[in-house]
């Protein structure tokens, strides 16, 4: 599983060009929103985040500021049978500022599916 985050502006369309204050950014989903609880999660570095992002590649989906993969066991959270399972993804960033500061650039809902297998296998 891959999540792929570009930072925005208010306006959720003019891509950040300077994210030099972002130390790391990281992203947890968990079972619920007042959770502690991380079933899953990474934090990126600041040397790991690409800080050439431009406005064309993240509107044509080539590129993005960070990429989080997830192995198939790390991801593997849906109980057997289900059709689907909610939790709930945290992504923030922590600043280089003295004292750092911690970021939510999204929290809410997000839905997992079991894989689908190819007709014909």
């Amino acid at each position: 599983m891959r999540f792929e985050l570009g930072l925005l502006a208010s306006d959720g369309v003019t891509v950040f060009t300077d994210i030099s204050i972002i130390d790391s950014l990281t992203l947890r989903v968990k079972t619920a929103q007042t959770s502690d609880d991380a079933l899953m999660a990474k934090t990126l570095a600041s040397s790991e985040l690409n800080q050439s992002l431009t406005q064309n590649n993240w509107a044509n989906g080539g590129d993005q500021h960070a990429a989080f993969e997830f192995t198939n066991s790390e991801s593997n959270l849906i109980a057997a049978g289900a059709s689907a399972t909610q939790f709930w993804l945290h992504a923030f960033y922590t600043t280089t500022d003295s004292p750092a500061r911690e970021v939510t650039i999204y929290s809410g809902p997000i839905t997992f599916y079991p894989p689908r297998i190819p007709l014909g296998v």
